[in-house]
């Protein structure tokens, strides 16, 4: 339990870090639901993953449905 208690905030340090310093040139978007996660970081049920999941997973498809297709147009990446 110690050693998955250390990985989860080592990560969430790292994941903390990379948003405070992104790389240069690059701007980080916040995609989230509308509404606050029913699952939590640590012993979530599985329902409460897919609920989540399934709610980010819509947050993605309207922000493409709304972005996305500017975003190709200023995008330097190839296809």
């Amino acid at each position: 339990m110690l050693e998955m208690l250390t990985k989860h905030f080592h990560s969430y340090q790292e994941a903390v870090d990379f948003m405070s310093h992104p790389p240069m040139r690059a701007e980080l978007v916040q995609i989230a639901p509308e509404v606050p996660l029913s699952s939590s970081a640590l012993l979530s049920k599985p329902f409460q993953l897919e609920h989540d999941y399934q709610d980010g997973l819509e947050a993605g498809r309207r922000f493409l449905d709304t972005y996305g297709e500017v975003l190709n147009d200023v995008s330097t990446v190839s296809r």
